[in-house]
C-alpha cells in the first residue's frame, strides 16, 4: 500500500520539475498539467499516510475489540479455500483487471492530449524539450501497467492457488481517494475499487470482512452484530464459519 504512494510521489515530483524546466526553456505549460501531477503527489501522501492498519496508531482500539466484537479469536483468521470461493476469486479478478486496463488506457489518452495540446501551443518555439518529454510519458504509463500488474493480476492468480483465504475482525475504517478507496483494517490496509464496494464497507466501524490475502479482493463483511453488508457474487461463506 505504501509502495503506491512512494510511486506516485515519485512520478509527480518528477512530473513538476519536467514542466518546471519546460517552462524555463519559454514553453507553454498547462495548468491542467500541473494539477495532474500535484493529484499525483496528494493521492501518494494520502497512500502513504493511510497505507498501514488502524492498529498502528490507534492501538487503544484493541481493548474495545477485547470487550466487544471477538475476544477469543486472533484479529485475522485463515479460511480453506473452497472450488467455489475459487471461482468467485476468479471472476472478481478478472473484472478489477478489466478496471485496471481501463485505467491505464485512459492515462495514456490523458497524456496523448495534453502533448497535443503542449505541441500545438509551442508551435514555432523549440520543441526539443517535448521531444524528450513524448517517451517519458509514454513509459510513465507503461510503468505503471507494471505495476498494476505486478500489484493487481499477479497476486489474483496467487490467490487462486491459495490453500485459505482470510477473515480480519475489529474496526473497520475506508478512506476515500480521487479513484477508489483505502480500507483500513486492525493490522493492515489495501485499495478497493467499485462502488459496490465501498459504500457498503463506509458503514461499519466494526466488523468482520473476508479478503483473499494477495489481491485483496472483497469476498464478504458483517458489521458487529453478524448481520451482512456485503457479499460478491457467488460467495455463500456464513458469518462465524
Amino acid at each position: 500500500m505504501r509502495i503506491w504512494g512512494y510511486v506516485l510521489l515519485t512520478l509527480g515530483i518528477i512530473s513538476l520539475i519536467f514542466f518546471g524546466y519546460m517552462w524555463l526553456e519559454g514553453g507553454d505549460v498547462e495548468l491542467r498539467a500541473l494539477a495532474i501531477a500535484v493529484l499525483f503527489i496528494v493521492t501518494g501522501f494520502q497512500f502513504v499516510r493511510s497505507g498501514g492498519g488502524i492498529l498502528e496508531e490507534r492501538p487503544s482500539d484493541l481493548t474495545e475489540i477485547a470487550d466487544g466484537t471477538s475476544p477469543s479469536r486472533p484479529l485475522t483468521a485463515e479460511v480453506p479455500m473452497s472450488p467455489q470461493v475459487a471461482a468467485v476469486i476468479k471472476k472478481e479478478g478478472a473484472r478489477t483487471w478489466r478496471v485496471s486496463q481501463f485505467f491505464c488506457g485512459g492515462m495514456l489518452l490523458l497524456f496523448a492530449g495534453f502533448f497535443g495540446v503542449l505541441w500545438i501551443q509551442n508551435a514555432g518555439k523549440s520543441r526539443e524539450t517535448l521531444r524528450v518529454m513524448a517517451p517519458v510519458m509514454f513509459g510513465i504509463v507503461l510503468f505503471i501497467y507494471a505495476i498494476l500488474w505486478l500489484t493487481t493480476r499477479m497476486p489474483v492468480l496467487k490467490d487462486m492457488r491459495a490453500a485459505s483465504y482470510l477473515r480480519t475482525t475489529g474496526p473497520v475504517e475506508v478512506v476515500r481517494t480521487w479513484n477508489g478507496a483505502i480500507l483500513r483494517l486492525p493490522d493492515r490496509a489495501f485499495l478497493v475499487n467499485g462502488r459496490r464496494v465501498i459504500e457498503p464497507l463506509r458503514s461499519l466501524d466494526q466488523g468482520t470482512v473476508d479478503y483473499t490475502p494477495h489481491g485483496h479482493l472483497i469476498l464478504a463483511a458483517w458489521d458487529s452484530q453478524g448481520s451482512n453488508v456485503y457479499r460478491a457474487p457467488g460467495y455463500d461463506a456464513d458469518y462465524g464459519s
